[in-house]
């Protein structure tokens, strides 16, 4: 788990690891073969059982994600897996730094005790809606409709998903498809009412008149204050991910943060000259310790570029003016520069309509502080069971 070349990661698809199965099965090794190892789908595992290149499908992570999984996969419910998106977070990354063992998109995972996590039917059936079918939006809106609440999801766009939806266009957040696919058969499923192309008003709610409303809207980027911040070049990571900008040769993020690594990845891959920009000592500053190599490996993979302790003194029409840590002036070429640096909440509806509009009114997720996927998904979880 320590070594320094890919072995959990997302970096090795499904089934990669498969190879030393085959390699012990030609050495005629009279025990089972078992393989775990990045094998969190199971198709990808019955088909290497089928083809005889291993004996048992063996999981850890796939089981601690969704601990129904062979439940699921013999009554024939695939749709139903919560599958494992190798996020390290709760799982490897917890238990190295000695806390309590949890899970990203299991949210019941190390809270068994907690009476805060407990799912119990509702005493009484009520009208919920929900504003936001992200990550936290859609987590809330499972857990209440399996209680017994009466479900309506609202979101402007055209399809679940959020900031998830985004992320899958990363190289390595791929399996978050598959958190998509599981939102989307559980809202299906749990006949939660769910209205796409529909932006919430103060008049739209009280149309709904629900018993309680939950505000999800999640996040926005951030706009620091930096000289040149209205130039035409500069852009930010959501209307990067969702194609609204003509990206040109070369493409400076200003930030060093996990979404920003993520983004600059995704244009990397494109083949255009990516320079990461970050004020700090370190980028990939905010992400566990379990996933920091696999980017590193990534990026130079990519030949894209970083420079830490710089200032950004100004965006120009040619590029970025930055400042070093030894106090040497430097000009960067860039046909784009991506804004970075965070996240602010998007709760201009939660200020709109105040904490009157329905008997019951909360936000989570991002819209009630900004926080990580991790944070969001169990927000939606807790909010869910509580109402």
């Amino acid at each position: 788990h320590e070594s320094p070349g890919a072995a959990i990661t997302a970096e090795k698809r499904p089934g990669d690891w498969l190879f030393l199965a085959d390699e012990w099965k030609k050495a005629k090794i009279k025990a089972p073969i078992c393989m775990a190892y990045r094998m969190n789908q199971p198709d990808v595992a019955e088909k290497a059982v089928a083809d005889g290149r291993i004996d048992i499908w063996e999981m850890c992570r796939p089981g601690i994600a969704d601990p129904y999984l062979p439940k699921k996969v013999i009554e024939g419910r695939p749709e139903d897996i919560n599958t494992c998106t190798a996020c390290n977070q709760g799982c490897f990354y917890y238990v190295f730094i000695d806390a309590v063992m949890g899970c990203m998109i299991n949210p019941r995972v190390g809270n068994e005790w907690d009476p805060a996590y407990a799912i119990n039917p509702v005493a009484k059936k009520k009208k919920v809606l929900i504003v936001g079918a992200g990550p936290s939006g859609m987590e809330c809106a499972r857990l209440a409709a399996i209680r017994g609440h009466d479900v309506t999801i609202v979101e402007k766009s055209d399809s679940i998903g959020g900031e998830v939806k985004l992320g899958v266009k990363s190289p390595l957040l791929y399996d978050w498809a598959e958190t998509i696919r599981y939102y989307k058969a559980q809202i299906a499923k749990l006949g939660i009412k769910l209205k796409l192309n529909t932006e919430a008003t103060a008049d739209s709610i009280k149309a709904e008149a629900p018993e309680v409303l939950v505000i999800a809207t999640g996040g926005k980027p951030s706009r620091p204050k930096i000289d040149g911040i209205d130039n035409k070049i500069v852009t930010n990571v959501f209307d990067v991910l969702e194609g609204k900008v003509k990206l040109g040769d070369k493409v400076v993020f200003i930030g060093g943060n996990e979404i920003s690594i993520q983004t600059a990845e995704y244009v990397a891959e494109m083949g255009k000259e990516v320079t990461i920009l970050e004020k700090g000592k370190h980028i990939c500053f905010d992400v566990n310790i379990f996933n920091i190599l696999q980017h590193r490996r990534l990026m130079a993979k990519l030949n894209m570029k970083s420079m830490t302790n710089v200032t950004v003194n100004e965006i120009t029409d040619d590029g970025v003016e930055i400042s070093t840590a030894g106090g040497k002036d430097v000009s960067i070429e860039a046909d784009n520069v991506v804004v970075a640096e965070g996240m602010d909440s998007e709760d201009a509806l939660a200020k709109a309509v105040g904490t009157t509009i329905a008997p019951e009114v909360y936000t989570i997720g991002d819209c009630a502080g900004v926080r990580k996927l991790y944070e969001a998904i169990h927000d939606g979880y807790k909010m869910g069971v509580k109402i």
